[in-house]
């Protein structure tokens, strides 16, 4: 379930449990995460990731802003790819896309890969520029009425490791000796 993330240094940001795309898990408070932060960044900011940055981001072909409904489909597939596709075209991060939103955990790079996390990057954006346009949809996502409650509700939970990377190690059957 989406919760807001508890950095090392006490900041904070919005996280997913699980993955979400193609091959992710799909939980419904994350994909309306993801759902919102792609509505954010494309049509409330009107692709402008703050920063000071030039360059804009618009969303996948004549596509509309998405339906914040938590259901993975074609559609929201097609903003992952694209967002993804976007960031290595640019240059300005080395990413393979692996068609699916990450949760980030500690650093804001894969200790596989070594190249940041998208869901990383999409926050960021959606964080400065909120900072950029006055308009602040991201901080405000928890509490503002148009976010749908359930992810209302996830976002109000806070959370140090994402599920995904938290071992939970099977439960020990007593041993008894006759």
């Amino acid at each position: 379930m989406a919760h807001t993330y508890i950095t090392k240094l006490g900041g904070s940001a919005y996280n997913l449990d699980w993955a979400v795309g193609g091959t992710g898990t799909n939980g419904q408070a994350d994909v309306m995460l993801i759902q919102s932060l792609f509505n954010i960044l494309y049509f409330d900011h009107e692709g402008n990731p703050g920063e000071g940055r030039s360059q804009r981001y618009f969303p996948p072909g004549d596509t509309a802003a998405l339906v914040v409904d938590g259901r993975y489909g074609p559609l929201t597939q097609r903003y992952i790819d694209h967002f993804q596709d976007t960031l290595r075209a640019a240059d300005a991060w080395s990413m393979r896309p692996d068609h699916r939103m990450d949760p980030f955990f500690g650093s804001s790079y894969s200790p596989i890969q070594h190249e940041p996390y998208a869901l990383t990057l999409l926050s960021r954006y959606c964080h400065f520029g909120d900072l950029d346009t006055g308009v602040y949809s991201y901080r405000d996502l928890p509490n503002n009425p148009e976010t749908p409650i359930g992810l209302r509700n996830a976002l109000h939970q806070r959370k140090k490791v994402p599920a995904q990377y938290a071992y939970h190690p099977p439960k020990k059957k007593p041993v008894f000796n006759p």
